[in-house]
Parts: structure tokens; sequence; C-alpha cells
């Protein structure tokens, strides 16, 4: 499948500089966007079960996000560790905590 049927997906010339620094931010650290600068560059509502139904020819994705403390994050990444086996995504996110 072409790329082209994606371009969506990515910022275009109307995107502001401050919306094309989330957009960098979220490609080098998706863990430290948060959802209001989310909202900048995407279409974010809220959906639930009053929410209307999905239109003919577009797309919707689902989204959840948590937001923690780096107390919060530090204390579930420890818990997650504890486990002989540690997934990739795990040490990523020790990672991030590593760099704040």
């Amino acid at each position: 499948m072409p790329f082209g049927h994606f371009h969506w997906l990515f910022p275009s010339s109307k995107y502001t500089e401050g919306q094309l620094q989330v957009f960098k931010t979220l490609s080098d650290q998706p863990m430290t966007v948060p959802n209001v600068n989310l909202q900048s560059i995407l279409e974010l509502k809220l959906s639930n079960n009053a929410s209307s139904p999905t239109k003919g020819a577009h797309h919707y994705f689902y989204l959840r996000s948590w937001v923690f403390t780096l107390d919060e994050l530090e204390t579930f990444l420890s818990y997650m560790t504890e486990e002989d086996s540690i997934i990739e995504e795990i040490m990523r996110w020790n990672d991030v905590v590593a760099q704040q």
C-alpha cells in the first residue's frame, strides 16, 4: 500500500511551529507528550455510549492515556521490573525516567 494513503497522519504546512514540535516530541519521546499537546495536533473527542456512530469513509482511533507523576511512574516501573521477564517497553520507559 503506498504511503500516500497515510498522508493525513503526518504534519503539513498548515501546522504551526508549536504543533510541529509536538509531532517531533511525539516521535522522539511519546511518553512525555501531555494530552493538551496531543489535542493541538489531533482532533481528540470524548467518546462514550451516547457518541454518534462512525461516519462512512472516516477513520477513528481509540486512545487511552494515563497521567503519572514521576514518583508514581518510578513505583510502577519498580513493580514491573520485579518480574523475571521484563518487556522491552518497560526498559524504554526506564530510560525516559532516567532522563528526567
